[in-house]
């Protein structure tokens, strides 16, 4: 991961979106290699806040071609959530191979926080352990991600795709399978 400069990193500051998807891209190696364009595609032709001459364009057209569901609205200097970013992480990570899942139900206590588009790549990144739940079990969904926690989380994803390479194994990714809470 790179800092802010040369010489500082900023751990404590928050991961903007540009960053994030910037990241994202560089640590699971997405690329456009594998697509044959008649014309290159350009940022501002897929996102309305993204201009094409800024320093995290390219990986935003990347983070598009590569089924990533960022918005068209996105903006790219607001703090990414934890949801955002695990969310758009899991969907980069499953991009690099098939990795085997086994079908299970994680209980979040704060799951009623985590928008409902996410819950399926929350439970997934909680599967693979690229995050982890509190002492309480909570996933705290709306925080902001600092650039400390980012880079930890950027780190289990790439340990996590580097294991299941080496070890060749392969097999499609399941969706965890979803319960009712219990009522009383």
């Amino acid at each position: 991961m790179k800092g802010v400069s040369s010489s500082e990193f900023h751990p404590e500051e928050n991961l903007t979106g540009a960053q994030g998807i910037e990241l994202i891209v560089r640590t699971m190696q997405l690329s456009l290699a594998a697509i044959d364009f008649n014309q290159a595609p350009t940022a501002d032709g897929f996102f309305t806040n993204v201009k094409n001459d800024a320093w995290y364009a390219e990986s935003f057209v990347i983070a598009h071609y590569n089924g990533l569901d960022l918005p068209a609205d996105i903006d790219p200097n607001k703090p990414l959530t934890r949801e955002q970013f695990a969310h758009y992480l899991v969907q980069a990570l499953e991009k690099t191979g098939q990795y085997p899942l086994i079908k299970m139900y994680i209980n979040i206590q704060d799951e009623k926080d985590i928008t409902v588009d996410y819950q399926g790549t929350i439970q997934r990144a909680l599967l693979y352990k690229i995050v982890a739940l509190d002492a309480e079990g909570n996933f705290h969904p709306q925080q902001v991600v600092n650039r400390a926690e980012a880079a930890a989380i950027l780190f289990a994803a790439h340990e996590f795709v580097e294991t299941h390479k080496d070890n060749g194994e392969a097999g499609a990714p399941e969706e965890p399978a979803t319960s009712a809470p219990a009522t009383a």
